[in-house]
C-alpha cells in the first residue's frame, strides 16, 4: 500500500468517527451512536472504538494503516504445517484459527512462534476454508467493562450439546454453570453438572469465592436457580450486591454470553471429536484443562491481553472469605424447641442435641442437600452439631403401660454411653484400615485425598458436604504439610475435643500451614 492509498484509508476511517470526535456523550447515548455507526458502515463496534482511540492518541496519523514490520521477509508457513491446518479445519469446521495454531505448536516444537494468524487466515480464504464459508456464524455481542477485577461478576447457565454417562451407562445431558470477571474476562469458576437445581449455582459461587474472594456485585440471570432465596441471602451475608438482568435481555449479560459462545465453538467440538462418551468427572477434567490452558492463555480481542495476565496485573486487593463464614452464608435457618428428651424435629427426622438445651428455643442451620447433620445455634452463638437420632438395635423397646406403678427396675444402661462406645469402635476400625494403606512422611506436601484421610483418622468419617469443605480448604492453602497438619490437629483435639464443627478444625490446619499456602492470586 503506497502513501496515497494509506491517506485515503485514513480519511475513510475519520469519516466513520467524525460524529464522535470531541463530543461528550452519556454512556447510553455513546453506546447507541456506536451501534448506529457500526451498522451504517458494516463493521463492528470494537473497530469504531479502536479508530477513535487511535485518533485520540495520535491524531490523524494514528488512522493511517501501519506498514508491515516484516515487509520483504519470508512469511511462508511450512507446507507440512499448512496441510495439517487444512485437515484440522476440514475435520472440524467450527475450529477457530487460534485453536488450530495452538494445536500445530503443540505438535511440533519448531513451529512455535512461526505461524501468524493473519497469514493462516489468508490461506484459509484462498482455499475456501473459512468458517463463514463452511458454516453460518452467529452474531457477536459486546458490552462495556469495569476497570478493576472483582467489581462485577456475571453468572449464567448454558446447556450445550454435551452428554455424559453415569455408572450404570445411562446418558445424561450436561449443563455448564459459569461466572466471569467483568474487567479481566477471567473465569472465576465454571463447572459441568447434570442438574439445574439451585445447588449447582451455590456450588459454583462457593468455589469461585473460595479461590478468588468475594466480588462487589453479582449480575445474574432471572432463572429460578439464581434468584432463589438461598442465593439472595448468601449474597447479602457476604456483602455482595445482587443484580438481576432484565427479562429477555440477553445482551445485558454480554460477556458471559460471549464466553459461552467461545466455549461452544472451541471446547464443545473437541469433546464431540472424542471416540467415547465421558463421565461427568472426565468431562470436567477436560473442561478445566481447556479453561486454564487455552482460554486463560489466549489474548482477548477486547482487553488486548490474556485473561490470566490481566487478572494478575491488577493490584486490587481480593476480599477473601474464611471457610466457616462462606459455608454459613449458604445455610438455611429455622427455629425449633428442644423437647424434654433433648430432641428436635427437622425433615421429618429427629436430631439429638445437648441435654442442657432441653426445653429451650434454638436456631437450626442446615444445608438442604446435606441432611446428615445440622448446626445448633442459640442467641447468635454456635453450640454444636446435631446428628440424626437412631435407636440402636440392642436397645430395649419402650412399652406403653397404663399403670405407672409397674415401672421396671433400672437397667443401668445409658444411651449416650452406648453411642459413644459405638462411635469409638467405628473410629478404631477406621484407623486400623488406614494404617494398612500406609502413612504420609512428616514434612511433606500431600494431596486433598491425604487431607481427607487425616481428618477421618482423627475425627470421624466425613459426609459429602464435609469433604467439599475440606477440598475448599486444601484448594485455598495451595499446599499442606503433613507433619504440621497432623500436629496442630492433635493439639486442637486435645484442647477442644472432637465434637466441634469440621470448619473449626479446617481453620486451625489452614492457619498453621499459612507459610506454605500458595498465593495463586
Amino acid at each position: 500500500m503506497d502513501e496515497q492509498q494509506r491517506t485515503a484509508a485514513a480519511l475513510h476511517r475519520y469519516a466513520m468517527i467524525d460524529n464522535l470526535v470531541g463530543v461528550d456523550l452519556a454512556c447510553g447515548e455513546k453506546s447507541a451512536l456506536l451501534e448506529e455507526l457500526a451498522t451504517a458502515h458494516g463493521i463492528s463496534v470494537s473497530t469504531i472504538k479502536r479508530y477513535l482511540r487511535y485518533y485520540e492518541e495520535s491524531g490523524f496519523d494514528g488512522l493511517l494503516p501501519k506498514t508491515r514490520s516484516d515487509a520483504g521477509a519470508s512469511r511462508a508457513i511450512p507446507p507440512e504445517a499448512l496441510e495439517m491446518a487444512f485437515r484440522l479445519r476440514r475435520e472440524l469446521p467450527s475450529r477457530s484459527t487460534p485453536t488450530i495454531i495452538r494445536m500445530l505448536e503443540q505438535e511440533r516444537e519448531e513451529w512455535r512462534g512461526n505461524i501468524r494468524r493473519s497469514t493462516l487466515d489468508d490461506h484459509f480464504r484462498r482455499a475456501g476454508l473459512t468458517r463463514r464459508a463452511l458454516r453460518r456464524e452467529q452474531k457477536v455481542r459486546r458490552k462495556f467493562g469495569k476497570v478493576r477485577r472483582n467489581l462485577l461478576w456475571e453468572a449464567d447457565i448454558c446447556i450445550p450439546q454435551l452428554w455424559v454417562r453415569d455408572d450404570q451407562g445411562q446418558k445424561h445431558q450436561a449443563v455448564v454453570v459459569a461466572a466471569i470477571d467483568d474487567s479481566t474476562r477471567r473465569i472465576v469458576h465454571a463447572e459441568c453438572f447434570i442438574s439445574q437445581e439451585t445447588w449447582v449455582v451455590e456450588t459454583t459461587l462457593k468455589k469461585a469465592v473460595t479461590k478468588h474472594g468475594a466480588p462487589a456485585a453479582l449480575y445474574i440471570d432471572n432463572g429460578a436457580q439464581f434468584v432463589a432465596k438461598q442465593i439472595r441471602e448468601a449474597c447479602a451475608s457476604l456483602g455482595i450486591r445482587f443484580l438481576r438482568a432484565k427479562i429477555r435481555d440477553a445482551a445485558g449479560k454480554g460477556k458471559i454470553e460471549r464466553w459461552f459462545r467461545t466455549m461452544q465453538e472451541s471446547f464443545v467440538p473437541e469433546m464431540h471429536a472424542l471416540s467415547t462418551l465421558p463421565t461427568l468427572l472426565e468431562l470436567n477434567r477436560y473442561f478445566w484443562a481447556w479453561v486454564e490452558e487455552h482460554y486463560h492463555q489466549v489474548v482477548h480481542s477486547e482487553i488486548f491481553d490474556t485473561p490470566l495476565n490481566k487478572w494478575n496485573s491488577d493490584s486490587t486487593p481480593l476480599r477473601m472469605v474464611d471457610p466457616v463464614t462462606l459455608e454459613g452464608a449458604f445455610l438455611l435457618s429455622v427455629e425449633r424447641t428442644v423437647s424434654n428428651t433433648s430432641l428436635i424435629t427437622l425433615f421429618g427426622r429427629e436430631f439429638l442435641v445437648d441435654d442442657r438445651l432441653a426445653g429451650t428455643r434454638v436456631e437450626v442451620r442446615y444445608h438442604p442437600r446435606d441432611r446428615a447433620q445440622v448446626q445448633i445455634w442459640q442467641k447468635g452463638k454456635f453450640i454444636g452439631v446435631a446428628a440424626p437420632y437412631e435407636v440402636p438395635g440392642n436397645s430395649p423397646k419402650l412399652i406403653k403401660r397404663d399403670n405407672a406403678e409397674d415401672e421396671p427396675d433400672p437397667t443401668g444402661l445409658n444411651y449416650l454411653q452406648q453411642l459413644d462406645q459405638s462411635r469409638r469402635q467405628k473410629l478404631r476400625r477406621k484407623v486400623k484400615a488406614l494404617s494398612k494403606q500406609g502413612t504420609q512422611q512428616d514434612h511433606t506436601l500431600f494431596t486433598e485425598a491425604g487431607l481427607l484421610r487425616l481428618l477421618e483418622k482423627y475425627l470421624h468419617p466425613l459426609s459429602p458436604q464435609e469433604k467439599e469443605w475440606a477440598y475448599a480448604t486444601w484448594k485455598q492453602a495451595g499446599g499442606l504439610d503433613y507433619g504440621t497438619s497432623e500436629s496442630v490437629l492433635k493439639r486442637f483435639i486435645a484442647a477442644h475435643g472432637r465434637d466441634r464443627h469440621l470448619s473449626y478444625y479446617l481453620e486451625a490446619v489452614l492457619r498453621a500451614n499459612n507459610p506454605l499456602a500458595g498465593k495463586g492470586r
